[in-house]
């Protein structure tokens, strides 16, 4: 902030009452350019008590300017519609952006208090991510009970899946049945998808039959009256935007640049729900047996895996039902 900046916020009169709540935030869009990993720019955002959104000049991730929430701070404060005014307190959650903006603004009589939320800047920036967002699902960690380390685990095992590559092995032709554990009753039969070089990853259901419906529709297509558990595999901008963060500021491992994991169940009329800690207990156990599992497995056509997860040792037992069951056996089932 300039000294004749300073000057115009000095003849600026406090507004009693009003707080504003701000800080450097990743928008909730993306930018993709060509030959360079998707990205979402950061802006300085600030929100006043009263409804009032000014977001500063967007900028590159790896841009570590110093001033940018001070200068955003400043534009808001003159805002020709939107300020005219200074506020009588400012909230802000990063104690580093705290230092920064306590100095100038002690000397124009407004405190800087640090906070674990900032209700209005989420609020806010939510309601932009849902006109904005490539992909609105709900964040994976929005499920009650969902910890941290659950998601890690299923990144880890969604990691190994991807490179194992059992598409390599398995068409959307060989249906794939869930023996153990029981897991969910509506994800013990389903198909690998990748052979074709265009979908990869896997889908899960409830009956043998769905598989037919499956090969019949495009596999972006959900099901007109069913529901299948599914996890899908592609760029980070596909990802919902808090899946995308988690991988971003935790360093999950990831195979690919186009291999970013996010699951969800598919219902009619395209209905979308993440799944809960026990979907995704489930999801992990089936990807990381199927990482672990060998052509030998595929043409024997049943085999067990013991593969860890957060809780626990968990026994998984794959099979091939046209390669195990007779024929009429198969027949009854669908």
């Amino acid at each position: 902030m300039s000294a004749r900046e300073f000057e115009a916020l000095k003849k600026l009169s406090i507004r009693r009452g009003v707080t504003w709540q701000g800080g450097l935030r990743r928008l909730p869009v993306w930018v993709t350019p060509e030959g360079v990993k998707p990205f979402r720019p950061r802006a300085a955002v600030w929100v006043s008590s009263v409804g009032k959104l000014h977001l500063g000049d967007a900028v590159e991730p790896v841009d570590t300017s110093a001033n940018l929430v001070m200068d955003a701070f400043v534009e808001f404060a003159r805002h020709e519609r939107w300020g005219g005014y200074l506020p009588a307190r400012v909230e802000v959650t990063d104690p580093v952006e705290a230092a920064r903006l306590a100095p100038p603004l002690s000397e124009l009589g407004i405190p800087v208090e640090v906070t674990n939320k900032l209700r209005h800047v989420e609020e806010a920036l939510g309601h932009l991510a849902d006109k904005a967002a490539t992909n609105p699902a709900p964040g994976i960690l929005d499920a009650p009970e969902m910890s941290l380390e659950r998601v890690r685990s299923f990144a880890e095992a969604a990691h190994l899946f991807y490179q194992a590559a059992p598409w390599r092995h398995l068409t959307d032709e060989d249906l794939l049945r869930v023996e153990s554990p029981a897991g969910l009753r509506d994800a013990q039969h389903g198909l690998v998808l990748g052979a074709g070089g265009q979908e990869f990853g896997v889908i899960l259901f409830d009956s043998p039959r769905l598989a037919a419906a499956m090969r019949r529709r495009p596999s972006t297509e959900p099901f007109e009256h069913d529901s299948a558990w599914c996890v899908f595999f592609g760029p980070i901008n596909e990802a919902p935007l808090e899946d995308a963060d988690l991988f971003e500021d935790h360093g999950f491992p990831v195979a690919a640049p186009n291999a970013y994991p996010w699951p969800a169940q598919i219902g009619p009329k395209r209905r979308m729900r993440r799944p809960g800690v026990r979907a995704l207990q489930h999801l992990d156990s089936v990807l990381r047996a199927l990482a672990a599992s060998t052509k030998s497995d595929y043409d024997e056509g049943r085999w067990t895996r013991v593969v860890v997860t957060p809780d626990g040792e968990i026994p998984v037992t794959l099979a091939l039902p046209d390669r195990v069951d007779p024929p009429a056996r198969t027949a009854r089932r669908e």
